[in-house]
Order: structure tokens, then sequence, then C-alpha cells
């Protein structure tokens, strides 16, 4: 399966071969392609190619037209095109990455087979959801807001007075989307910046009510580096300052 294929199945072209209704059980290895990325993207792939074998084993051919589009996986559309469906309660046993790079999942469950009319009543009419964008800012469903721009994930924390080492803990345990989070540079929290947007000069897509967001960069032993928003501009306080400074996790996106 090629990476692109991995993406997104843009559109699905089914050629039934069943004329009557029927369950069967399944047990299906997903592999992804072997190219990494972040373990939660290959864990994502891995389902998908599972998901596409088991429609297939109920004796349903999928044939796919595919493109990429945000880099967003949607393999829902397999259930909701095809003569198939992979009924809920199915589960995943996730083996992680082969010594060949490949990321191993084993999927098993129950495929229900039907005409057309039934199946495609079982499934939602909305599959893809409709994700919030500002500018040139993304806001996934995780929470997890993308900058095209810079290329840049960021993720804002509690919306409390925060310590640096608070802040720091906080984002070392982050494992939300993937995990490898990290602490902001300050060049990198400079890039939010944007006088007059939303309520913090920020994208409004990153909810927060404090003016100060805490960089990893330490400044000595006992004081650390932070970006003020309300006027743009670099700041070093006391690690232990809290009163209106904020932890924000911040990853490269591959």
């Amino acid at each position: 399966m090629s990476r692109v294929a991995c993406v997104l199945f843009a559109l699905l072209m089914v050629s039934p071969c069943i004329s009557q209704a029927k369950t069967i059980d399944v047990q299906i290895k997903g592999i992804d392609d072997g190219v990494k990325t972040t373990k939660q993207q290959d864990f994502k792939e891995a389902v998908l190619f599972a998901k596409r074998q088991a429609i297939e084993r109920a004796g349903v051919k999928v044939r796919s037209l595919t493109t990429a589009k945000d880099f967003v996986i949607h393999s829902d559309y397999i259930e909701s095109k095809a003569e198939a469906v992979l009924l809920p309660g199915y589960n995943i046993l996730d083996i992680g990455y082969q010594q060949d790079g490949t990321y191993l999942i084993i999927l098993a469950g129950k495929v229900k087979t039907s005409t057309s009319n039934s199946i495609r009543r079982e499934v939602p009419r909305s599959i893809k959801k409709k994700v919030p964008q500002e500018g040139h800012f993304i806001k996934h469903p995780s929470g997890v807001v993308h900058d095209k721009k810079t290329g840049l994930e960021w993720y804002a924390g509690p919306d409390r007075a925060t310590n640096w080492n608070e802040a720091k803990e906080w984002v070392e345990n982050l494992n939300v989307a993937g995990g490898s989070w990290r602490m902001p540079t300050r060049e990198e929290l400079r890039t939010l910046y944007k006088n007059g947007a939303g309520v913090r000069n920020m994208t409004p897509l990153l909810k927060t009510t404090g003016w100060g967001v805490w960089s990893g960069e330490t400044r000595d032993s006992s004081s650390a580096w932070g970006f003020d928003f309300s006027q743009g501009l670099e700041r070093w306080f006391s690690q232990d300052i809290s009163y209106n400074e904020r932890g924000f996790a911040v990853r490269s996106r591959k």
C-alpha cells in the first residue's frame, strides 16, 4: 500500500458480490507502509489497512481513488461506501513497530454484509466532520492546533496559574495524539503572536486566559524565558512565578 493510499480514502468504488445479509467473524493483520512518522499516525494507517482487508474478506471488493488532503485519515469512508460494515465492538491488539519498520496491529471483530440500502442506513450520514480553522491554523478533534505556515503543532495546557517547573512537568507527561511534545522556544512562541487576534493576541483556537506562556529556555538556575502576549515581548521571570503564566506544548509535524 502506497503512502498516499494510507493518508486518505477520498473516494471508494465498490463491486458487491453478495445478495443476502450475513455476519462473519474476521481476524485481520493491519500493517502500515513502513515509512515512520509518529506512532499515532502509523497506528492509524495500520488500522485503516485492517478495516479495508476485513471488508474485502467479507467478499466485497473495494477499489480506491486516492488523494492527500490536510493529511487527515478518513478511515470510516470504508464503512460508508462499501456493501459491508465493520460492526461496533471490534478489538484492536496493538503490536507496535516491527524489525522492518512497519507497524503491526491485529483487528478482531464481525463484518456484516448486505444490500446497499440496508447497510447505508446503518452508517452515519456525516462521516467527515468539519475541522475548525482560523487563518493558517487548524484545530483537530484531539485539541491539537496545527499551524500550516510553520508546520508546528500546538497544545494549550491547563488554563491556570502555572510556574515554569509545573509547565515543564506537564509537557513531559503529555501523551495527547501520539506524544513527542516539548516546551516551545522563544522564537516558536513569537510565531503565535498577532496583535488583535483572539483575546490574547494569538489564534483563538488556542484557549487561554493568561497573557504569558513559558518557553523551555532557562536564563539561569532560577529564572526562565517566556513570551508576553500582551505586548509581544520576550521576558524572563523567576521560575517560581505563576500568576499570569501558562504552559503550552509544541512539536514539529513530520
